[in-house]
């Protein structure tokens, strides 16, 4: 007994959109993107460990690294699951893993080019604001790495760190 054809089309649908994603250029970079921008923040942030981290610090990002490696290519292979709970996740481990090492801001750009088709158009908006505090906190992240040392903000606005 063959199966209802009802079933037999949405496969050959499900194959079909799968192929169509692979030949639009935003879709493949919406698909290969966040794994392509987690590896590239991973490289840099392993060159720059010794000089940004301690060691205390590189355990734990290591181990986000690779919870979130896993949780990517689990999605790559199609188990997304909401995208809503995807970007939120995504984006406060990105923000967590800029606060140890800046160039991990690299894995939490990619909120800005998916946020509306995550989250919708709705809270797209709130995802950027998001996505640019990250950024913005991993380029101020010396700074604030200074502030904690010293328990002034005045180490920062000095002369010789405007030059």
């Amino acid at each position: 007994m063959t199966p209802p054809p009802v079933i037999l089309d949405t496969v050959v649908t499900e194959r079909t959109t799968t192929h169509e994603l692979d030949d639009d250029p935003w879709s493949r970079f919406h698909r290969w993107g966040p794994i392509a921008l987690l590896a590239t923040g991973t490289l840099l942030s392993a060159g720059t460990a010794s000089l940004l981290m301690t060691p205390d610090q590189q355990i734990p990002a290591s181990l986000l690294v690779v919870v979130l490696a896993g949780w990517e290519i689990r999605r790559l292979r199609g188990h997304a699951g909401s995208g809503t709970v995807y970007y939120i996740v995504r984006t406060v481990l990105a923000f967590v893993l800029s606060l140890f090492n800046p160039f991990f801001a690299i894995y939490a750009v990619m909120g800005y080019f998916d946020a509306p088709w995550l989250v919708g158009e709705r809270w797209a908006r709130v995802g950027l604001v998001a996505t640019a505090v990250t950024l913005a906190g991993s380029q101020a992240g010396d700074c604030l790495r200074r502030i904690r040392r010293s328990g002034s903000s005045s180490s920062c606005c000095s002369s010789s760190t405007l030059r």
